[in-house]
């Protein structure tokens, strides 16, 4: 991968007051995005914004890159939704509330980072409840927090290069109008009709169909999943 020649890093220095060593490992490719105005750039420099602030601490590069977000005005409102209380904040939360998802993930441990996603919204959907067992109610699913969503989404999208989440999982779904069992069938969760079996005929490697993961009980119906689509986050702002 082409990494930041001395021009290139000479430039980014003078324009946006960043130390060599904050940039000496970055791709050319990304720093061309700070340079560029075109609204083509928008949601790339946002991709690269955020796959930096889950990889890595928080450097002048990232404030930078945050700033030059923040004075475009088209993407101003999806800025203030991702990051309602800046960047520092999205860093905490995530090493905080979520990293052993985002540790599972970034090593690409899928089934592991399955099972714990499942985990999470389990205890999401019954934060405000004394509720105990040990799975999701459809009408529970409206209960968990429309960020908290965001976030599980995100990183499976980002640690996938858009090939897995549930908002991937759901555009397949609208794409075959709502029809369940062509969506099964596309994603690999059923052949010739018949509902694969857990774990051993799923795929837990990049090789999976796009869809396939994180994966959701199907023994007691599409409820769930159904509801998980209807979600208010996906009628937000803020998704990318």
């Amino acid at each position: 991968m082409q990494k930041v020649n001395d021009d290139t890093k000479n430039q980014i220095e003078s324009n946006y007051n960043i130390e060599n060593e904050d940039i000496s490992n970055f791709i050319a490719n990304d720093y061309n995005l700070l340079t560029n105005d075109s609204s083509q750039t928008q949601e790339k420099l946002l991709i690269t914004l955020l796959k930096s602030l889950l990889n890595q601490k928080i450097n002048k590069l990232e404030h930078s890159i945050f700033n030059k977000l923040k004075n475009i005005k088209s993407i101003e409102t999806k800025l203030s939704k991702i990051f309602p209380n800046g960047i520092i904040q999205f860093n905490y939360y995530i090493y905080n509330e979520y990293k052993e998802l985002n540790e599972l993930l970034k090593q690409k441990k899928f089934q592991e980072a399955d099972k714990i996603t499942q985990k999470y919204l389990l205890k999401l959907a019954h934060r405000t409840t004394i509720n105990q067992k040990e799975w999701i109610y459809f009408t529970e699913i409206d209960l968990i927090p429309a960020y908290d969503l965001f976030v599980i989404d995100l990183l499976w999208k980002i640690y996938s290069e858009n090939k897995f989440g549930i908002s991937i999982q759901r555009n397949i779904w609208l794409s075959y109008n709502q029809n369940w069992n062509t969506f099964l069938e596309k994603i690999g969760w059923s052949h010739q009709g018949k509902m694969k079996r857990y774990p051993d005929e799923f795929t837990w490697d990049i090789s999976a169909p796009k869809g396939h993961l994180p994966l959701f009980n199907q023994i007691r119906g599409n409820q769930v999943l159904l509801s998980l689509f209807q979600h208010h986050i996906w009628i937000t702002n803020y998704y990318i």
